[in-house]
């Protein structure tokens, strides 16, 4: 086949396909469907989220003792205010 006659044949696969779409959608505007009132109960969930934490290593050190400001803080209270 050459290209030309591939060209010939896909569009008229396209025009086949237009007329029938056209075809059907014609008869389907006689027809009319009526439903009845439905009532639905039920009730809503909530949405609910579980998240779990994983135990961590948790490395603790000591500080270094630092020096006593107890001193410091009796020399404050000995001074005259002003």
């Amino acid at each position: 086949m050459n290209r030309i006659n591939l060209i010939a044949i896909v569009i008229g696969i396209l025009v086949v396909a237009s007329v029938a779409s056209q075809v059907v959608a014609q008869s389907r505007r006689g027809a009319v469907l009526q439903l009845d009132e439905e009532k639905i109960k039920g009730e809503i969930e909530k949405p609910e989220a579980y998240y779990i934490l994983a135990p961590s290593n948790l490395t603790y050190q000591q500080t270094p003792p630092e020096a006593s400001f107890l001193s410091r803080l009796y020399e404050t209270v000995e001074k005259a205010p002003f």
